[in-house]
């Protein structure tokens, strides 16, 4: 299998490509304040040096503490659509359930409850 992991920093953006759990190659670019832009720039950089990197990959897995920051900061938060699978039987935790209230006030402006997923077990719903 192969990975590629992300992770955007208050200062730097890493990408780390893993194939089966072993290191292939990887970058380090400045982060923007803008976390697209710095992933797109990790992204550049790596497919400079791995051009056939996205027909390659098997997960792409996002780690952010800008993210975290906002989250702990409770500011630049954008409000958010949810999307949860797993109807009618995830119903029961509705979007939120366990985050602070001034927090999912602020981030989860509306949730839809879909159809499908897997129970723990893996079993398809």
């Amino acid at each position: 299998m192969i990975v590629l992991g992300i992770d955007v920093g208050g200062t730097h953006t890493d990408a780390a490509l893993m194939r089966d759990g072993n290191f292939i190659d990887g970058v380090k670019v400045s982060s923007s304040k803008d976390v697209h832009r710095s992933i797109l720039d990790a992204l550049d950089a790596l497919t400079e040096r791995q051009p056939d990197l996205v027909e390659r990959l098997d997960l792409i897995s996002l780690g952010t503490t800008q993210f975290t920051n906002a989250v702990v900061e409770r500011r630049a938060l954008a409000p958010v659509l949810t999307i949860r699978l797993g109807s009618p039987s995830g119903k029961g935790l509705p979007s939120g359930v366990g985050w602070p209230i001034d927090l999912a006030d602020r981030a989860i402006r509306a949730s839809l409850h879909l159809k499908g997923g897997h129970l723990f077990t893996g079993e398809t719903l």
